[in-house]
């Protein structure tokens, strides 16, 4: 479980940066160069060598318009490029050949052989090839046991990819649904005291309010709109600022173990107890893995929390500014406490700039529904006739 959870957040990285570079379109898939793993050279004169192939194909969710094919830069799916990559890490290929050919991340190198290149727009071409070597090993099908086995894991992998997406996008949905409510609140008491005002015939030809009072209901007015929202913030910031930033953890984890792998091999090289390729071959994947930690900082991703703390600062900042504006106004004559009408024109534009928020809010809630109900399925890999030898 915990490779899939690996492979499933390297794919979901992957999928980040295509999207950053610029992969918006499915001709994409073909400019991708091939990647391999394992260290065989799968000589085609060498009949000793057990070779599977076949060509995969993403196919997006039913409810995705268009091919109904998975093409780069749709949301939330798991592109080519990136499956490419996912499919030729060890956190993929590890467990799959100890469970496929029963070797470990040492031995599977020596005599495997795993490239996955471009088969056209849309799909992949997955070839696996095993040298058996003097000791063949138990399997009949040592190549396609391993090619199935990398199979079954991809498929988890790509099944899991939507989840960060979906989950982004449910909190951006809860997020837009609440405002659209306070909005509302706020729509209807506009439209009550435009009512209000109307009825009374309050016009500039009978007279102006006193200005510090004026400006005194002015502030309490906005410190009405603010506070509610303030406090909404600091009830469900917690459950925010509790999750966790999961790929930035697996990676640290990654470059640690593979830190502590170098230091192991290298005390165990001055005993005599290892092998030097070992050591160099360890050296390799740190630098690897610090390379893909330095590159996972760059790539700016989603952060409710990050936003909702701004937003928190903010409205704090807001909300003390007009607490101390409202506490250095004079105090209000007794007559002028008393709620006069309101200027009806004022209203009309205050409550028209408040429906053209509404119309934007409502576009941006109504979009992010049909994403996140375009998220409900996730996409699958599927597999054509391959080929044996």
């Amino acid at each position: 479980m915990v490779e899939r959870v690996r492979a499933a957040q390297w794919l979901a990285w992957g999928l980040a940066a295509s999207v950053v570079l610029g992969v918006v379109g499915p001709a994409s898939a073909q400019r991708t160069p091939a990647t391999t793993a394992g260290a065989l050279a799968a000589d085609d004169s060498n009949e000793r060598i057990d070779r599977s192939s076949c060509v995969l194909i993403l196919r997006s969710s039913p409810r995705y318009p268009g091919s109904g094919f998975a093409t780069a830069g749709a949301s939330g799916l798991a592109d080519l490029p990136a499956l490419t990559t996912a499919m030729t890490t060890t956190g993929l290929i590890d467990p799959a050949a100890k469970t496929a050919l029963g070797l470990g991340p040492r031995e599977w190198p020596k005599v495997v052989r795993i490239e996955v290149g471009p088969a056209g727009m849309q799909a992949v071409r997955l070839a696996v090839s095993v040298d058996p070597g003097p000791n063949a090993l138990k399997q009949p099908d040592p190549a396609g046991s391993l090619m199935r086995a990398l199979i079954d894991r991809a498929k988890v992998v790509v099944s899991q990819s939507i989840d960060p997406r979906r989950q982004e996008v449910k909190n951006r949905l809860d997020e837009l649904e609440k405002r659209r409510t306070e909005h509302r609140a706020l729509l209807e008491g506009l439209r009550k005291r435009l009512r209000e005002a109307e009825a009374h015939g309050f016009s500039a030809m009978s007279g102006m309010p006193d200005p510090a009072v004026q400006q005194r209901r002015q502030v309490e007015t906005e410190l009405a709109a603010k506070r509610p929202r303030l406090q909404a913030i600091k009830e469900i910031l917690p459950r925010y600022a509790s999750q966790a930033d999961d790929l930035t953890e697996a990676l640290k984890g990654l470059v640690a173990a593979r830190a502590a792998m170098v230091a192991g091999l290298e005390k165990a090289l001055v005993r005599g107890k290892t092998d030097p390729l070992d050591l160099l071959r360890a050296r390799a994947e740190l630098a690897e893995a610090k390379v893909r930690a330095a590159e996972g900082s760059h790539y700016p991703t989603f952060s409710p929390s990050r936003t909702i703390r701004d937003e928190l600062v903010s409205l704090e900042i807001d909300v003390a500014s007009l607490e101390a504006q409202l506490r250095a106004l004079p105090a209000p004559r007794a007559e002028a406490l008393k709620p006069p009408a309101e200027d009806a024109q004022l209203l009309r534009s205050e409550l028209f700039r408040a429906q053209n928020e509404e119309n934007t809010l409502e576009n941006q809630y109504q979009q992010a529904r049909r994403e996140y109900e375009q998220l409900a399925s996730p996409p699958t890999l599927v597999v054509l006739d391959g080929q044996h030898g």
